[in-house]
């Protein structure tokens, strides 16, 4: 992977996220929660996963959430 980190490097609270890009998640979804159904987050989580997997990245970050358009 291209920003391969190994997992002692990773913040196990944040993970699969960096901690701003978990923080920016959790926002989002509580911005509206009438709109925050567990498919719907579901649904998004496995957007910005894939789009980190497509990257190389070793966790989730803001542009992943960025091109999903959670930001």
């Amino acid at each position: 992977m291209a920003d391969e980190q190994l997992p002692s490097e990773y913040d196990w609270p944040a993970y699969p996220f960096t901690p701003s890009a978990r923080s920016e998640f959790v926002a989002y979804w509580s911005q509206d929660a009438e709109n925050a159904k567990p498919r719907d987050i579901c649904d998004k989580l496995n957007d910005v996963a894939f789009q980190a997997l497509k990257q190389g990245k070793g966790l989730i970050d803001e542009d992943c959430l960025r091109q999903v358009g959670l930001l």
